[in-house]
């Protein structure tokens, strides 16, 4: 005979299943993305808005990045404004100003074929970023100022809190701070997860289906996960992003249930008071290539 539900439970059975839900993740991203535009104006400074944005093969829903305006100007007006690849910034953090080092070492550094990594050496001296000795070994001659100083990412999910506590978790790598967005409907449910994202820092924000109102249900606290080439990865991805470079397609795992809208990019929002400098930046470096 089946057990009998308690009174809070039925409680929430109740609210589940009376509230208007979202029809989709699509149509929470898309409310999500208009969320994560506001939280980014109330902190100031100039932002993009990405989503489905691809870093260390872990993709955020929505991400808002803060630009340091002045680093992107002198990185598109320099000889190196090609986005990097993850081998050549491997690379090029193992290299030093001050000592060269033969193809060799680097390779075995780095973990490499020695042919592998005479190839991205290469790839990296054509950029100028590297220059050879006489001696044939290489030292690193380019000096990358970050171009993104503060990172938030969304991940939206409608009612699974256990997966959208792992995926959120694994954005912080990169992201000082970790949301995840879910269906207001379901927030029962996800208050049962409230002590594992407590433990891991993540913010919860409710968002209701019928209006698109947002609560918060818990902060985010800073990452303590960060990883420095994470994070400089993600700045050269933001970078991609903002030229219009071909990026690698996306997983057809992030088209959950087929829902229309999501796996596809869009163009990055721009916002803040230096919008339109970002603007006309990336447009002389995008008509010079």
């Amino acid at each position: 005979m089946p057990r009998r539900p308690t009174r809070g439970t039925f409680y929430a059975m109740v609210f589940e299943s009376d509230a208007p839900r979202f029809a989709n993740e699509a149509t929470l991203v898309s409310k999500l993305s208009r969320l994560a535009a506001q939280l980014a104006r109330r902190q100031g400074g100039t932002w993009v808005i990405l989503n489905e944005h691809e870093v260390t093969g872990r993709i955020a829903d929505i991400s808002a990045l803060r630009l340091d305006v002045g680093a992107l100007r002198s990185r598109v007006k320099s000889e190196w404004p090609r986005p990097l690849t993850e081998p050549e910034l491997r690379m090029l953090r193992t290299l030093r100003p001050d000592r060269a080092v033969q193809v060799g070492t680097l390779a075995r550094r780095l973990h490499l074929a020695e042919a592998s990594a005479a190839r991205i050496v290469r790839s990296l001296l054509s950029a100028g970023m590297v220059e050879r000795t006489a001696t044939g070994s290489f030292r690193r001659v380019a000096t990358l100022k970050p171009i993104v100083d503060r990172v938030m990412t969304f991940e939206a999910k409608l009612s699974d809190w256990r997966g959208a506590l792992f995926q959120a978790r694994s954005h912080q790598s990169f992201a000082d701070f970790a949301y995840v967005a879910f269906d207001a409907a379901f927030r029962r449910r996800f208050e049962r997860g409230l002590a594992a994202y407590l433990r891991q820092g993540i913010g919860l924000i409710a968002i209701t289906a019928d209006g698109g109102q947002a609560s918060a249900v818990l902060p985010s606290r800073r990452s303590p996960a960060k990883s420095a080439l994470s994070s400089a990865l993600n700045g050269e991805r933001t970078l991609a992003r903002l030229l219009g470079y071909r990026l690698n397609a996306l997983p057809q795992s992030r088209l959950p249930n087929a829902s229309a809208g999501s796996g596809r990019r869009e163009l990055p929002q721009l916002l803040g008071p230096r919008a339109k400098t970002v603007r006309r930046l990336v447009a002389d470096s995008v008509h010079s290539r």
